[in-house]
């Protein structure tokens, strides 16, 4: 068995509190490619996902790993569950999703990340959720 690993990131447009999240400028850097650019060192198949024509077009100016989903998902799950399909992403592949802001915005320890995801499936698991509270997480 040939696995893969895959990194899909979620990026909508219509944030109500923070329009237009993904394209703000941090240290002449949008939020989305800072964290795709991170997310990408860890040398694996790393796509993002997006319902806005504005995001699309953003992100073909720093990689062509884009894909075009439906607006009217209700969860970054249902943006990447849409994206394998479309990436006709096999059963036995492993996905990871980074979502904004909990992807802010650094990457650590690569090598370990991709040792976890090879021990996930060694061991069959198909569904693991982790996450990490932001220092400034009262401000979001």
């Amino acid at each position: 068995m040939d696995n893969r690993t895959i990194i899909l990131i979620p990026s909508r447009i219509g944030s109500t509190r923070l329009p237009k999240k993904p394209l703000i400028n941090i240290s002449g850097m949008s939020l989305i490619q800072r964290v795709f650019t991170n997310v990408d060192k860890l040398k694996l198949d790393t796509f993002i996902a997006t319902d806005s024509d504005e995001i699309f077009e953003h992100v073909l100016k720093f990689t062509k790993n884009v894909v075009m989903t439906d607006s009217k998902h209700i969860s970054g799950t249902d943006r990447v569950f849409e994206a394998a399909t479309k990436l006709n992403i096999k059963d036995d592949d492993l996905i990871s999703s980074w979502f904004l802001p909990c992807s802010l915005p650094k990457v650590g320890r690569p090598r370990c990340f991709v040792r976890k995801c090879k021990n996930f499936v060694q061991r069959g698991v198909t569904s693991r959720t982790t996450g990490t509270q932001s220092p400034h997480s009262r401000l979001i």
